[in-house]
C-alpha cells in the first residue's frame, strides 16, 4: 500500500530547474511498478554517464514537527568495503545537472522517436 503523500507533494514537482528533482525521485522510487521502472532508468543513465550510483534517502527529523527531508545522494563505496552518501548537491561539478538529464533523457528520446514515426 503506498505511503500517503503530505499535501505539498500531490502535484507534480518542477524538475527543468532542479527544486524538484529530489520529490520526482522520491514519488518515482516508493510508486507503482511503472514508476520503480522508471527510477531504475535513471539510475542506470546516470551510472552510465558518471560512472557513479544515484539514490535518494528521505529522513523524518524533529520529534514534534515530523518534517520530512528528502535528498538525492550519491552513493560512494570505499575502497575498505561500506557505502557513503554524498548529497547530489555537494557530489561535485556537473553532477547535479547528469542526475536530471537521466532524469530526462529517456522521455526526449522516447517523444523525438514518436514523433519521427508520426512524420513518416
Amino acid at each position: 500500500m503506498p505511503c500517503p503523500w503530505p499535501s505539498e507533494l500531490a502535484s507534480r514537482p518542477r524538475v527543468e530547474d532542479g527544486s524538484g528533482l529530489a520529490i520526482e525521485l522520491i514519488q518515482l522510487k516508493n510508486g507503482d511498478a511503472d514508476s520503480r521502472d522508471r527510477f531504475n532508468a535513471v539510475q542506470g543513465l546516470f551510472e552510465e554517464i558518471t560512472g557513479r550510483r544515484l539514490d535518494v534517502r528521505q529522513q523524518v527529523s524533529g520529534l514534534e514537527s515530523q518534517e520530512l527531508t528528502i535528498t538525492p545522494v550519491v552513493v560512494e563505496t570505499q575502497p575498505g568495503g561500506g557505502d557513503v552518501d554524498i548529497s547530489l548537491y555537494l557530489a561535485g561539478a556537473g553532477v547535479e545537472e547528469s542526475a536530471r538529464l537521466a532524469y530526462f533523457l529517456p522521455t526526449i528520446t522516447a517523444h523525438y522517436c514518436w514523433t519521427s514515426r508520426q512524420a513518416m
